[in-house]
């Protein structure tokens, strides 16, 4: 039934990608050469299951994380290649333990992870800023 009403918007600009059954998902915040990863255990929450902004905050958990040191490079290569010195990614892993890449955004919300996490995020962006 959905794949037949998909047909009412064949002349719209879409991009659909398949679903991830995710463990839990990341948000990586990029700024000049340095990562601040926050991990979302999304997975708590009944409609966070399936999109983390939710915002289900009594049940979903923000914590400071680490990724793999060779995603965050291939992360950092990507920004770089859009010429970004700031960029958001974000990331789950999924039940077979991979990281899988859903998006990045320039430069992406971030004070949410600053201020649910302790990163200093701000300090970064002023630090750069001063150059």
């Amino acid at each position: 039934d959905r794949i037949e009403k998909l047909s009412s918007i064949k002349n719209t600009p879409c991009v659909f990608q398949e679903y991830v059954s995710k463990e839990v998902e990341y948000r990586a915040v990029y700024i000049n050469g340095q990562f601040f990863v926050c991990e979302i255990d999304s997975q708590k929450g009944k409609l966070s299951k399936f999109d983390w902004r939710a915002y289900e905050y009594d049940k979903v958990k923000f914590s400071k994380a680490t990724l793999p040191k060779e995603t965050l490079q291939k992360l950092a290569q990507l920004a770089k290649a859009r010429g970004l010195a700031a960029a958001s990614f974000d990331l789950a892993k999924n039940s077979k333990n991979q990281i899988v890449f859903f998006e990045m955004n320039r430069p992406g919300a971030w004070l949410f992870v600053e201020a649910l996490t302790g990163l200093p995020i701000t300090d970064a962006a002023i630090a750069w800023s001063k150059g």
